[in-house]
C-alpha cells in the first residue's frame, strides 16, 4: 500500500496580506496584491476614514466652518457616507505600482489637523497589515505545521 506523501508548503515565502487577499486580486483582475495595492484601497475605505474620524474628529474640524464656508466645509449632519465621499475631497493618494509607494496628502484648515490625518492614516495602515499578515502566518501554520515545507 502506497504510503502518504507530505506536499511542500509555500506560505512561509509569501505575504499574509497576499495569502487573504489574493482570491480579490484574481476576482478583480489582478493575478497577485501586493500589501502596497491591499493598502491604496483600503486607504480610500470608509473603514478607513471612520478609524480616522475615531481618531483626529474629522466631522469636528471640517463641520465646524458651515455655513460660512459652505463650499469647503462639512455640512454638520453628514452621515458616514458623505463623509467618505468628503475624503475623496480632502486625502489626496498616489500610488507608484513600479515602487509599490504610496504618498498620501490631506487638506485641513490648519497644518496640525493635516498632519494628525496623515499620522492617523499611517497608524492604522500599519495595524491592518500587521494583523493581516499575522492572520496570513497562522493560517500558514495551520495549514504547514513546520517540517512540512
Amino acid at each position: 500500500m502506497p504510503q502518504p506523501q507530505a506536499l511542500p508548503c509555500a506560505c512561509q515565502e509569501s505575504s499574509g496580506a497576499n495569502d487573504l487577499l489574493g482570491g480579490l486580486a484574481q476576482f478583480t483582475g489582478n493575478s497577485s496584491a501586493s500589501d502596497s495595492d491591499i493598502l491604496y484601497e483600503f486607504i480610500q475605505s470608509q473603514e478607513m476614514v471612520a478609524a480616522v474620524d475615531a481618531a483626529v474628529d474629522l466631522q469636528g474640524h471640517y463641520s465646524a466652518l458651515w455655513p460660512r464656508d459652505w463650499a469647503f466645509a462639512l455640512w454638520p449632519e453628514a452621515t458616514i457616507e458623505d463623509l467618505t465621499w468628503y475624503w475623496q475631497r480632502i486625502v489626496g493618494i498616489s500610488f507608484d505600482s513600479g515602487s509599490g509607494l504610496i504618498e498620501v496628502q490631506a487638506l485641513a484648515f490648519d497644518a496640525e489637523t493635516a498632519q494628525a490625518i496623515t499620522k492617523a492614516i499611517v497608524a492604522e495602515s500599519q495595524t491592518r497589515i500587521n494583523a493581516l499578515n499575522e492572520t496570513g502566518a497562522r493560517r500558514c501554520d495551520a495549514l504547514c505545521p513546520r517540517g512540512s515545507g
